[in-house]
């Protein structure tokens, strides 16, 4: 059975809080800093089903909490009554660390059954910590862990609940005057399906990276990296294949005016799959922004890139994406236009009904609107909406299946700090 996933923009972001507390207090310079909150609206395609779109109600809640080492303006030294000229730094600190996680209840009530069967509970925590952060040498470790949950289709009885854990450790050389960096990372990824019945997709992937950055001038930075994978499925019942993709990149950012802002890269990506088709190609991205005002910015990006995929061997996409962000007075709008013309390559043949190609037209949009009533206090509406249209078909039980599907989300909530 195919995995069902929402690959376009407006499925993946998630609700951002835009406020914050004082906090509770655990320890000297450690502060809690606990968020909740709760939208409640209505979605159009429960099932991301191409025919019987079921409409239903949905109530979501959500609660998060944050907590970290002391900020850098904490190290400060007061000075002595009376001299209040020679206040001066006191010794960096050496080791910084962050530790935050949020979990998402989605329940739907008024509707039937089978729909509320849909109920899931998503999960995201993430740990960061920097050895020696203003060190010659600087340590780096981070692990981020996120529980997505979706909900199961007519053609598979299943949720398609996934865990996905990423590990992450390197070693910075920042010598004197930070123009140049140089760094050495090592990443683990492991994508766990729940299920025994989409267990096919499960996969570990390793990879090292090399990256290096230059501060030419105080506005442009010269940047490379550079990577080496070995991914494989993680255990004998996968139907991934083995693939060991490379990856060069060179890349330049810099303001251009006082107002505009550009980003370019370019480069070049292999990988070879034990079954079916690779890829070795160039790859390359631009963005251009511009701060139209203060608290207002519009930025327009394209990329074409190459990924591994659960569904196929890997997938490329040309994507083009609009950003538009602005605060007046206490209202904050964000909105994101995402396209994509994306291809799947090398679809396993247990999946196949028509060929082993899959080209989709995957469109995004979200629109948020946000007032903070207080420091502590936002109330938020949003609007999520995905378009998933393909020439693909593959075998569902007796039949043949298109999983084309949009989907559409408006929801009203509010967020509380403390």
């Amino acid at each position: 059975m195919l995995v069902v996933v929402a690959s376009s923009a407006g499925a993946a972001y998630a609700q951002d809080a835009i406020v914050e507390g004082k906090g509770v207090k655990v320890g000297e310079g450690t502060v809690v800093r606990p968020i909740l909150g709760i939208e409640t609206g209505w979605v159009s395609n429960l099932y991301y089903d191409d025919t019987d779109q079921t409409q239903v109600a949905a109530l979501r809640l959500m609660s998060a909490f944050s907590t970290g080492s002391a900020g850098e303006e904490r190290t400060k030294v007061e000075a002595p009554e009376g001299d209040q000229d020679k206040v001066s730094q006191g010794e960096p600190p050496s080791v910084k660390w962050a530790l935050g996680a949020k979990l998402r209840y989605t329940e739907y009530p008024f509707s039937s059954q089978r729909a509320e069967m849909q109920r899931n509970l998503g999960a995201d925590a993430n740990l960061d910590l920097v050895i020696k952060p203003q060190g010659t040498f600087r340590v780096e470790l981070s692990d981020k862990f996120a529980r997505d949950t979706n909900p199961t289709n007519f053609e598979s009885r299943f949720q398609v609940n996934r865990d996905v854990n990423e590990l992450k450790t390197g070693l910075v050389y920042q010598p004197g005057g930070r123009a140049i960096t140089a760094g050495l990372h090592y990443q683990n990824r492991i994508d766990y399906f729940e299920s025994s019945d989409q267990s096919f997709a499960s996969r570990i992937q390793h990879q090292v990276l090399l990256s290096a950055d230059w501060q030419w001038l105080p506005i442009t930075k010269f940047s490379f990296e550079g990577s080496y994978g070995i991914y494989l499925p993680l255990d004998n019942s996968s139907w991934k294949q083995e693939s060991s993709p490379i990856s060069g990149r060179i890349g330049i950012a810099s303001a251009i005016t006082e107002k505009t802002f550009g980003r370019a890269s370019l480069g070049w990506a292999y990988a070879g799959y034990s079954f079916g088709e690779g890829y070795n190609t160039p790859v390359g991205d631009l963005e251009f922004g511009y701060r139209y005002s203060p608290t207002g910015k519009f930025s327009i990006a394209y990329s074409y890139d190459f990924n591994d995929s659960i569904n196929a061997n890997f997938f490329r996409d040309h994507a083009v994406l609009f950003k538009l962000d602005q605060q007046i007075n206490r209202w904050v709008f964000d909105g994101i236009f995402d396209v994509r013309l994306r291809g799947y390559r090398g679809v396993p043949p247990q999946l196949m009904a028509s060929s082993p190609n899959r080209d989709d037209f995957v469109m995004g949009v979200l629109a948020r609107l946000r007032y903070l009533y207080r420091d502590r206090l936002s109330f938020s509406g949003t609007w999520r909406s995905t378009v998933d249209q393909t020439n693909f078909r593959y075998t569902a039980g007796p039949g043949v299946d298109n999983p084309s599907y949009d989907r559409h989300e408006f929801m009203l909530g509010a967020t509380a700090a403390f």
